[in-house]
């Protein structure tokens, strides 16, 4: 395409999504660099929704994307809210396109 980026060409195709499901965190560590931690901005179900799309999109040559989710503290939204972002994923992880890398930091997940 003339006059445009092929980013295919140059980054080769995306592996990861990195989402922020809220910027709460409850954690307070000395060295967070994210100035929003104090705030409850949560994502909505339609956001995911689309990104759940675009991550389709993104896997439909057989490669499988890494989805993680970043903060504030993803957790900090509690399980029922945190599970109703994951569902538009659901198919997609079932297919083996996409996977949830884990990565705990002690914090229980709030049973709201």
């Amino acid at each position: 395409m003339e006059g445009s980026l092929d980013f295919n060409r140059w980054f080769g195709r995306a592996k990861t999504l990195v989402l922020q499901p809220t910027t709460l965190c409850n954690l307070d560590c000395m060295y967070c660099y994210l100035p929003f931690r104090r705030l409850s901005n949560e994502m909505s179900p339609e956001v995911a929704q689309a990104v759940a799309a675009s991550a389709a999109d993104l896997t439909g040559s057989g490669d499988e994307l890494d989805i993680v989710w970043h903060g504030g503290e993803p957790l900090a939204l509690g399980r029922r809210k945190f599970a109703a972002l994951l569902a538009p994923f659901e198919e997609l992880r079932h297919a083996g396109r996409i996977q949830h890398p884990r990565h705990q930091r002690h914090n229980p997940a709030g049973d709201e």
